[in-house]
């Protein structure tokens, strides 16, 4: 790309202008977020923006990943076995199974997925339905790194991730119904190096570009000082397909309106009418 000076469209030129102030490459929606407009009002100028190799814009799959209401409830409230581990701990001793669903307040899955993960850890020991809580430190140090660690990874996805490849960590928060996992497609918008260099040198700028030759143009002399769109002729323009009514329709359409104008009055009825009623009364 020559260094020719460049002439752009207001919206164009701010396209442009966000993108290399904010280092050449943005997401369609991060750009549109800047600009204050809709992805869908920026995406035909950044097609002629890309016809012209000022701009790139490529397409990738990608996954969205965000907390659901109830990975909400459990950073307000607490993880089950969170809550599990602090009956159990206060308890102190052994429990019947049956008792200790009593009296946690968790519903049959929490109690069951709270169980799992405090027997795993060897926070708790199962002999025979009955619970029994180890006071082992070491287990309660990987219990309480464990919930930390929950908790900041569900913090962190309030605000939704986007991301090309879904994490191993994730699987399980998504198992438990903490998380939600959405596939999406992220559109991204490159500023060439050469676009860059032209844009430090300040070639390129904003100007009013016509693209419709008005007589109010004219007479205003608005168009002594505007750039004229260039348009080239080699490209072939869509074809207009002709749309007209079916010759019967014509047909119809005009006969109703001679026998209007010979003083009849149109009537409406049945779509069809009875044969007795036609041909026997």
């Amino acid at each position: 790309m020559s260094d020719a000076e460049v002439k752009l469209p207001p919206r164009q030129y701010k396209i442009v202008k966000v993108l290399a102030e904010s280092g050449g490459r943005l997401s369609v929606d991060v750009l549109a977020g800047k600009l204050g407009k809709r992805v869908s009002d920026l995406m035909r100028d950044l097609e002629e923006l890309a016809s012209k190799n000022l701009v790139s814009v490529s397409r990738r799959r990608a996954y969205s990943i965000r907390v659901t209401d109830l990975g909400r409830k459990y950073l307000e409230v607490g993880l089950p076995e969170e809550r599990l581990f602090e009956v159990v701990k206060s308890l102190g001793k052994e429990v019947p199974i049956s008792e200790l669903r009593t009296v946690c307040g968790l519903e049959s899955n929490e109690f069951s997925a709270a169980m799992g993960i405090l027997r795993k850890l060897s926070v708790i020991s199962v002999s025979r339905g009955v619970i029994k809580y180890t006071g082992d430190k070491e287990a309660v140090d990987r219990f309480m790194k464990h919930v930390r660690e929950l908790k900041i990874k569900l913090s962190n996805l309030v605000t939704p991730l986007i991301t090309e490849e879904i994490p191993d960590w994730i699987r399980n928060l998504r198992r438990r119904g903490f998380i939600v996992v959405e596939e999406v497609k992220e559109i991204y918008v490159d500023l060439p190096k050469e676009v860059l260099d032209l844009y430090s040198k300040g070639l390129i700028k904003e100007a009013v570009i016509i693209t419709k030759l008005t007589p109010e143009i004219i007479s205003s002399g608005l168009w002594k000082n505007a750039e004229f769109k260039k348009f080239d002729l080699s490209i072939d323009v869509p074809k207009v397909v002709p749309i007209r009514k079916h010759p019967y329709i014509q047909f119809l359409e005009y006969v109703r309106y001679v026998v209007i104008t010979m003083g009849f009055k149109e009537m409406k009825g049945p779509h069809v009418e009875t044969e007795l009623w036609n041909f026997d009364v």
